[in-house]
Order: structure tokens, then C-alpha cells, then sequence
């Protein structure tokens, strides 16, 4: 089982690339490309610290 970290990163990952484990998620969900920035941007602010 992926730690909370590593679904963080890939949550990230998919929302900046569109591609991933979590781009099903963004795309059921129907996450805009201005939701996608901000998921990054939160995560990056979180994971980068």
C-alpha cells in the first residue's frame, strides 16, 4: 500500500501532465485545468517543504 506521501506526488503528477495514476480520478471527477493548477500548486506547496 503507497504511503500518503507517494499518493500525494502522484496526485501531483497527474494534475500538471494529465497522465497517471490519478488522471481517472481528475477525469471522472471533471476537474478543470484551473482546479488541476491548483491541486499542484498545494501539493507542491505541502510536499516541497
Amino acid at each position: 500500500m503507497p504511503s500518503l506521501f507517494e499518493i500525494a506526488q502522484q496526485l501531483r503528477q497527474s494534475a500538471l501532465t494529465g497522465v497517471g495514476n490519478y488522471q481517472e480520478f481528475l477525469k471522472r471527477w471533471k476537474y478543470d485545468s484551473d482546479q488541476k493548477q491548483v491541486i499542484h500548486e498545494a501539493l507542491c506547496d505541502i510536499l516541497d517543504q
